[in-house]
């Protein structure tokens, strides 16, 4: 999936969540590295529809545990 079809699908903020939560759960059953980082900002985009604007940097946080750069 590239960045030019995941801009399409969440132009439509939290209106395509339900397009969104399919698109999770397909991609982790495909379990690709490109698509891990999608499934990680649409996680992180839900959290902001939500109004969970603390919750995103904890999860960034533990996303950064879980991939350190060098």
């Amino acid at each position: 999936m590239d960045v030019k079809t995941v801009a399409g699908i969440v132009r439509f903020g939290r209106f395509s969540r339900p397009f969104v939560n399919y698109m999770m759960e397909n991609l982790r059953m495909e379990k690709s590295k490109d698509d891990e980082e999608i499934i990680n900002y649409f996680d992180v985009l839900k959290l902001k529809w939500d109004g969970r604007y603390l919750s995103i940097v904890d999860y960034q946080w533990s996303i950064n545990e879980a991939y350190p750069t060098v």
